[in-house]
């Protein structure tokens, strides 16, 4: 978990052109994971293993919308296309139900 983490962050600092403290960076991914596994080092030692479910849905959404964006770029669409659409209201694309509520409503 960590490494993934780690590499993840290390991955937005060098996009934005920030310079790296290994140090501080290290402790604000361990902030990050000992958050996923509430306040539990993700270790035997404490017997806090659980993972914090809202990570998970967040997770699980971040996905299909990452599947989502990458599908329709892919038929063509533009970014600014994309972000318009998306940027309409809290709801989920891939959903029939809330794709009709968008069109009924725009």
């Amino acid at each position: 978990m960590f490494k993934i983490s780690y590499a993840r962050h290390l991955i937005r600092a060098q996009q934005k052109s920030k310079p790296i403290d290994e140090t501080s960076l290290s402790k604000k991914v361990w902030t990050h994971i000992d958050r996923i596994y509430r306040g539990g080092r993700g270790g035997h030692d404490d017997g806090r293993q659980a993972i914090f479910t809202k990570d998970i849905a967040y997770y699980v959404g971040y996905k299909k919308m990452a599947t989502y964006i990458t599908d329709e770029i892919s038929r063509g669409k533009t970014a600014s296309e994309l972000f318009a659409f998306l940027s309409q209201g809290k709801f989920d694309p891939t959903n029939p139900k809330h794709l009709e509520y968008i069109q009924v409503n725009s």
